[in-house]
C-alpha cells in the first residue's frame, strides 16, 4: 500500500471509529511470497494435542518434514501452530473436554499463529458442524492478532497432511474461518517429469498478473492471456517473468471467441515438451454493478458471459489438450456465496462457477485432473479501488483480520490448488477473504 493510500484509510477509519461500532486496528501479515519454499515451516513452533492418537502421529510428522519444531503438551515459550484432532463421531458431551484442552492450548499461540482442527470424517456429522460454528467464531475473536483458524474435515489423517501444513505456512496469512471437506482416493503422481505448462486467463493485471507471477515462481511456464487493449502491459509483464527464453508467453484472447481461445491453447501447448498443458487458471472477469430492478439487459448478459459462460467455455476448449492429472483452478468470489448489494448478475456467475467447480470436479475424475476454485473477498485492485472509501473501510472491519488482501493472497492459494498435492480438495471453493464475517 502506498505512503498516500495508507493515509487515506488511517483517515477513513477515524472516521468511522466515530460511529457507535468496534473498530480494529490491522496487524501487518507475515507473507511468504516468492518462489515456494521446500521447508515452509522452518523456525515455527508447533503443538499438536487431540484425541485421535493415530491423527497427532500422522500430522506431527507432516509438521516436521516442513522444518516445524512438534511438541505434544503446550510450550512455556509459546507456539506458531496450535494443531488439535477430534474424531468425527465423537459424542456431544466429549466437546466439553475437548475445548477445555483446547483452551490450554490455544493461549500459548503467539501473534501471527495459526489454529487448525482436524476432524477425521468422510462426511458431516454433529461434530463437523459443530467444529465448523466455532472456528468461524474464534477466527473473529483471535484475527485481531493476525492469528488465523480452520477446521480440515479429513476421512484420513494422511489426506489432510498437505492442505495442514499449506494452512499453517506463511502462503496462507491471508485465510481464516473456513472448513475445508477433503475427499479420499488416489491421486497422481506429485513427480513432475517435464516442465509444466499453466494458462492464466485475465492475467495482465490485478489477481491475474500476481497468479501468473506467482506460478512462474513456482517453475511453470505460463501462457498470459488477456484481451488485445491490455497487450502492452501484459508484454511488460511477460518480459518481467523472463520472456519467451524462460518459456513465457503473451497471446491476445477474448475469452468470448472461441476462435481466439482455441488459438490461444494451441501455442500454449507448444510450451510444453510433451505437447499438452498441465494447468488452466479461469480468471477471467468483469463487473456490471446495479440493483436488479434497474440493470440493463446489456449489463446483466455481459458479465454472465465473461464470468461464467466463457468460463465453461474455456475449460471445455482446454480439456481435450490438457495432461492427464491436470489441474483447473477457477476463480470465484465470496459473493458467489454470500451475495452483494447490487451484483445480482456478479453473484450468479460466480455462484454458477462455484456449482460448475463441483461438478466437473466428478466428471473429470477418471483422468485424474482436479478442479478446484478460490472466492476472494475484498483484495487491493483497481476494481475495489472504485469502492467508495469509507464503504471499503467498513468491509475491511466485518474481516476478522480487519484488511483487504492482496492479489499474491489470491496467487498463493491458486498456487496451492494448482499442486498435484491438492488432489483431495477437488470440488471444493477455497475463500480467500480474511476471515469475512458473512457467507457460508
Amino acid at each position: 500500500m502506498s505512503t498516500k493510500s495508507a493515509a487515506v484509510a488511517k483517515l477513513a477509519r477515524r472516521l468511522i471509529a466515530r460511529l457507535p461500532l468496534p473498530i480494529a486496528t490491522p496487524v501487518d501479515l507475515r507473507r511468504a511470497w516468492g518462489r515456494p519454499m521446500q521447508h515452509p515451516l522452518a523456525a515455527k513452533r508447533a503443538v499438536v494435542v487431540g484425541s485421535d492418537d493415530d491423527a497427532v502421529v500422522v500430522l506431527s510428522d507432516a509438521l516436521r518434514t516442513a522444518a516445524a519444531s512438534v511438541y505434544d503438551t503446550p510450550q512455556d515459550a509459546g507456539a506458531d501452530i496450535a494443531l488439535v484432532t477430534v474424531p468425527g463421531d465423537a459424542p456431544a458431551d466429549s466437546l466439553v473436554a475437548w475445548a477445555r484442552q483446547f483452551g490450554s492450548t490455544l493461549r500459548g499461540v503467539a501473534k501471527h499463529g495459526r489454529v487448525i482442527v482436524v476432524v477425521r470424517a468422510s462426511g458431516p456429522t454433529l461434530v463437523t458442524d459443530a467444529v465448523h460454528g466455532f472456528v468461524r467464531s474464534l477466527g473473529r475473536e483471535t484475527g485481531r492478532r493476525a492469528v488465523t483458524v480452520h477446521a480440515v474435515v479429513s476421512p484420513t489423517p494422511q489426506t489432510a497432511a498437505s492442505v495442514v501444513v499449506f494452512l499453517a505456512s506463511e502462503r496462507a496469512a491471508y485465510l481464516s474461518g473456513q472448513t475445508i471437506t477433503l475427499r479420499g482416493g488416489q491421486g497422481p503422481s506429485t513427480d513432475r517429469p517435464h516442465p509444466e505448462v499453466a494458462v492464466v486467463t485475465g492475467a495482465a493485471r490485478g489477481i491475474g498478473a500476481a497468479i501468473a507471477r506467482c506460478l512462474a515462481d513456482a517453475g511453470y511456464r505460463v501462457m498470459v492471456a488477456d484481451v488485445a487493449s491490455q497487450s502492452e502491459v501484459a508484454r511488460r509483464l511477460v518480459d518481467a517473468l523472463g520472456g519467451e527464453a524462460a518459456g513465457m508467453m503473451f497471446q491476445p484472447c477474448d475469452v468470448r471467441d472461441p476462435a481466439a481461445v482455441s488459438s490461444m491453447l494451441e501455442k500454449a501447448r507448444t510450451l510444453s515438451p510433451v505437447g499438452c498443458i498441465d494447468v488452466i487458471v479461469n480468471n477471467a472477469g468483469i463487473t456490471r454493478d446495479r440493483t436488479f430492478g434497474r440493470m440493463s439487459d446489456a449489463e446483466w448478459s455481459d458479465v454472465l458471459e465473461v464470468d461464467l459462460t466463457s468460463l465453461v467455455n474455456v475449460t471445455r476448449s482446454a480439456l481435450p489438450r490438457m495432461c492427464d492429472g491436470g489441474r483447473i483452478v477457477n476463480v470465484s468470489s465470496v459473493t458467489g456465496l454470500a451475495g452483494n448489494f447490487g451484483q445480482t448478475n456478479y453473484a450468479m456467475a460466480k455462484g454458477g462457477v462455484i456449482g460448475f467447480t463441483r461438478e466437473l470436479a466428478v466428471e473429470v475424475e477418471p483422468r485424474k485432473i482436479a478442479v478446484t476454485a478460490v472466492a476472494p473477498g475484498l483484495i487491493d485492485t483497481a476494481m475495489t479501488a472504485k469502492i467508495p472509501l469509507i464503504n471499503r473501510e467498513v468491509a475491511k472491519q466485518m474481516t476478522s483480520l480487519a484488511q483487504a488482501g492482496q492479489p499474491e493472497d489470491v496467487a498463493m492459494a491458486v498456487e496451492f490448488l494448482a499442486r498435484r498435492e491438492a488432489w483431495p480438495l477437488r470440488g471444493q471453493t477455497m475463500r480467500v477473504d480474511g476471515g469475512m464475517f458473512f457467507g457460508p
